[in-house]
């Protein structure tokens, strides 16, 4: 058949034949990208909070860093091309740019300065894409303030950690479809899950913001109870963790995040809720 359209149509026959390249070439790009997956699920949190604070798609750094260095597989003490290219990313020390130098954040992680642990740079990554994502939102929160503030106060819980949840859960708001997320699950600003609570009032309204107040407050409660050994502060951040999976989840201080969605829930929320208390909250 190929022969019989190149000699009829030669043109016919180039497409084709530039088609079953380009597949081939998908074929192959997919099976090394999968082939990847299991060492890129190591920076997977930390891929998605500064593609989301940077708005870049995370699989477009995942690709990158898989293009790069197979997730660090093929590096040798952080380094690739020669010596030239460093990191996940192999910004290239001659100074060339390429997209990935615009992602500065995870530059620094990858980097791993002498004097910092990858432990500390990755929070203070993780602290900056979280204010940076509560900045965004900011402006969309204002609309609530009154009502997240009178609510908080009559519950005795700061304004800054309703804001932050808010922010977390809906983006305050401008994440949701008719006042729904999570694939229909969730309601409202605080995403209150439809499976586990009958939603109350409007998705934006005081009614709202009170009941997934109090869902947050008998988090905490069931926190310290479970944990009552723990200070103040590591049962409200346990309390935080438990809205987002549930009390049974939480069971330890330090690996209360895993489980939570993307790992991160308590970390980023308190690191939102210090931005919004800076900010009048």
């Amino acid at each position: 058949l190929l022969c019989v359209l190149g000699k009829n149509n030669p043109m016919s026959l180039v497409l084709i034949l530039l088609g079953l390249t380009a597949l081939l070439g998908v074929q192959a790009s997919r099976k090394i990208a999968e082939r990847d997956l299991g060492s890129m699920d190591r920076y997977k949190v930390l891929i998605k909070r500064v593609g989301e604070a940077l708005c870049i798609e995370p699989a477009v750094i995942a690709g990158i860093i898989s293009r790069e260095s197979h997730a660090g597989k093929i590096l040798k003490n952080g380094w690739g091309d020669r010596g030239n290219g460093f990191g996940l990313m192999q910004r290239d020390s001659q100074g060339f740019k390429m997209l990935a130098q615009s992602s500065e954040p995870l530059e620094n992680f990858v980097s791993d300065s002498k004097n910092e642990s990858k432990n500390d740079v990755c929070c203070a990554v993780g602290v900056a894409a979280s204010e940076k994502i509560a900045e965004r939102d900011l402006k969309n929160m204002d609309k609530y303030k009154e009502t997240i503030t009178r609510v908080a106060h009559s519950k005795c819980i700061p304004p800054s950690l309703v804001a932050a949840i808010i922010s977390r859960e809906s983006h305050a708001g401008t994440a949701l479809k008719d006042g729904w997320g999570d694939h229909g699950n969730a309601f409202g600003l605080m995403q209150v899950d439809k499976r586990y609570h009958k939603p109350q009032g409007a998705w934006d309204s005081e009614e709202h913001i009170k009941q997934g107040t109090d869902i947050l407050c008998q988090s905490i409660t069931d926190i310290q109870k479970k944990f009552p050994t723990w200070s103040k502060e590591q049962q409200l951040k346990g309390g935080i963790s438990a809205y987002n999976a549930g009390t049974r989840n939480v069971r330890t201080y330090e690996g209360m995040d895993v489980g939570t969605t993307h790992d991160d829930y308590a970390n980023d929320v308190v690191a939102r809720a210090k931005f919004f208390q800076r900010n009048g909250y």
